[in-house]
């Protein structure tokens, strides 16, 4: 519409050749017969309107897609992000529409909460204000501010290093570091680990196992 059917300087005909050359399959085979004169142009876009531009059916579609939304079986940080990006996708489609929606935040703050975890589901009731009206934007918030903290949770987790703990609470070694044997004090002044005391712990080790 923006490139031939406001372009003044194409007459109908011209802009009936680009739209047939613009589509395929079953849009074509609606017009495909029209015989290229001016008046076709018209007729073209009426046949094509007329087929797809039903806006109750494109909104209906959007709603199912709400409706059929994966439930979030466990709450991290790209599960939370993939469902709001998902919510605000078809939302954003479905307002393109200009729908007449009466309670629309009730209705579908109510469809995501049932698609959501029990705990960050009870915890959305518990920290919002229950006094005011429920807010589909607010409840997406909620979900980006807690995909966020779950993600730096998760990499604070991944930073941390292992240790092993000794019964008093004090640490005896890191994980990485106990596998390696000890190095007796000759050996640490000598600069290497061949002296008499390793090798006797070696051979007793050895024969131990």
């Amino acid at each position: 519409m923006s490139l031939i059917d406001n372009n003044n300087s194409l007459d109908n005909i011209q802009k009936l050749y680009y739209l047939r050359s613009f589509v395929r399959e079953e849009p074509f085979d609606l017009i495909k017969n029209l015989p290229l004169v001016g008046e076709s142009y018209q007729e073209a876009l009426k046949l094509l309107k007329n087929r797809y531009e039903n806006k109750n059916r494109i909104v209906n579609e959007h709603i199912c897609n709400l409706l059929d939304l994966r439930t979030v079986g466990k709450s991290t940080a790209g599960n939370l992000r993939e469902f709001v990006s998902a919510i605000r996708q078809q939302v954003a489609a479905i307002k393109n529409h200009n729908p007449n929606i009466i309670y629309w935040d009730h209705i579908l703050t109510c469809i995501i909460l049932r698609k959501l975890d029990g705990y960050t589901s009870r915890a959305y009731q518990l920290e919002r204000d229950l006094d005011a009206e429920p807010s589909l934007e607010d409840l997406l918030c909620y979900l980006d501010k807690r995909a966020l903290a779950l993600e730096g949770t998760d990499q604070s987790h991944h930073q941390q290093p292992q240790a092993r703990w000794s019964n008093n609470g004090k640490v005896a070694a890191h994980a990485a570091a106990a596998d390696k044997p000890p190095t007796c004090l000759n050996c640490a002044t000598a600069g290497e680990e061949q002296c008499d005391s390793c090798q006797q712990q070696r051979e007793a080790v050895a024969s131990s196992e």
